[in-house]
């Protein structure tokens, strides 16, 4: 019924709200965690996603606590984040493949930050416990995949780059027309041109009183979560605004 539905996604707004305030709190503080809560709720497409019953905000929730338990893993060294980091990620790839695109610049980032600077006595529990998460995520989600990797694989790319996704295409993929239709689009009903301006006003607001707002940590973590998908997602046929909110 309409009323499970609405209780479905009232539960997800929860945990959104939740580990979106912990991640940000532990990339920031507690009052940027607010702040992060508060205006990403204001999005047009998140009040959008709210209100409609797809699997995106089910995947951005997902995606948010995914992170959070990455980061509290301490570099994959805290076993009690372990666990909950392969089981949420088992969800996410059976909610949505492209929860792949969205999680794999920041793991790569991990990953590197880790081999270069873990002390070697560590290494050894590292391998451990990512090995654990991947057997753990692998359970949940690789009998599905097993039977259905292929089909997915060609219904993926019908989508990306034949006639399933030509209704939702803006036009001939590198045209910068079409980008920057796409990009209109996402910052008109994604973000809103109000926030986006005041997100360009902070950035250079932050340059020109060089203030050192971000850690080098948050800085590679958010880059890396933001571009690869972003420009995945630029140059494919399905270009809806819908995709970037994770």
């Amino acid at each position: 019924s309409t009323f499970s539905a609405l209780l479905t996604y009232t539960f997800f707004i929860v945990i959104f709200c939740t580990h979106l305030f912990l991640l940000t709190k532990e990339l920031f503080n507690e009052r940027v965690g607010l702040l992060a809560v508060a205006i990403t709720s204001l999005f047009p497409l998140t009040y959008g996603l709210w209100r409609q019953f797809m699997l995106d905000f089910g995947l951005v929730t997902i995606i948010v606590c995914w992170f959070f338990y990455l980061l509290k893993s301490n570099k994959f060294q805290e076993l009690k984040y372990i666990i909950p980091l392969g089981i949420i990620g088992g969800l996410g790839f059976l909610m949505k493949g492209t929860f792949f695109l969205i999680l794999i610049g920041p793991a790569i980032y991990f990953l590197i930050q880790t081999m270069l600077y873990l002390k070697k006595e560590k290494i050894l529990i590292f391998v451990k416990n990512i090995t654990l998460s991947l057997f753990i995520t692998f359970l949940i989600a690789g009998p599905w995949y097993i039977k259905n990797f292929r089909k997915m694989i060609e219904f993926g790319f019908e989508h990306a780059f034949g006639k399933l996704g030509q209704p939702w295409n803006l036009g001939p993929i590198f045209s910068w027309e079409t980008l920057s239709a796409y990009w209109m689009s996402i910052i008109n009903f994604g973000i809103s041109s109000y926030f986006f301006g005041l997100m360009i006003i902070s950035i250079i607001l932050v340059v020109l009183l060089q203030k050192k707002v971000f850690s080098k940590t948050a800085l590679w973590f958010l880059a890396t979560w933001f571009l690869p998908p972003f420009l995945i997602f630029s140059l494919i046929n399905w270009q809806i605004s819908v995709f970037p909110k994770p």
